[in-house]
């Protein structure tokens, strides 16, 4: 026997809290429902408002003993309102959904590594190539300038004869002689050497 459709109860579908899309789970610390997008990314258990980046924060500090002395390694403390419900809701989850956790947590932790270690690679690749372009830039441009100094260029992949080299020469033997360039060159015409 079916009932008319006005006398049917239809299972109300929830909404997520911050947008209309049906509900996946309430938050287990404030009791918002959330949906796949508001989840937080850190707990699977709690929304994106409970445990988020902006109340889970992490302090690094290097380990200091009551005198003074320091040791290698580092101290991490935890700041903000988001790691203590993010602890605390792992205490409420069964042994399955322990075990879940767990898993996404190694996964999460290895897709990290790999990120981090493609990041570090092109860090490293970057710097090189900056590094290198700055080196052979330094060396082009010291070739460049030693074949200007000997007169001879290269524009366009034509040789050029720069008349920097002999006006050098001019001023170094004008000089010896105790004459101006002017006077020099005049001197040079009066005698016919070119």
């Amino acid at each position: 026997m079916t009932l008319p459709a006005e006398d049917r109860i239809e299972p109300e579908v929830k909404k997520c809290g911050d947008c209309s899309s049906p509900s996946i789970d309430f938050c287990k610390h404030c009791g918002q429902e959330y949906c796949i997008d508001h989840r937080s990314k850190y707990h699977p258990r709690l929304c994106h408002n409970c445990v988020t980046d902006s109340n889970l924060r992490i302090e690094v500090t290097p380990i200091t003993d009551p005198d003074g002395t320091e040791h290698r390694g580092r101290q991490f403390k935890l700041i903000g309102e988001g790691w203590p419900r993010a602890i605390q809701k792992l205490h409420d989850l069964s042994d399955a959904e322990l075990e879940d956790y767990i898993a996404e947590l190694q996964t999460r932790l290895k897709e990290a590594q790999a990120k981090l270690d493609y990041t570090r690679i092109l860090l490293a690749a970057a710097e090189y190539e900056k590094s290198h372009n700055d080196w052979s830039r330094s060396i082009a441009a010291r070739k460049r300038r030693e074949k200007i100094e000997q007169g001879a260029i290269n524009l366009n992949k034509k040789k050029f004869k720069m008349s920097v080299a002999q006006d050098k020469k001019e001023e170094a033997l004008a000089a010896s002689l105790g004459l101006t360039v002017a006077q020099f060159k005049a001197l040079k015409a009066m005698v016919g050497k070119k």
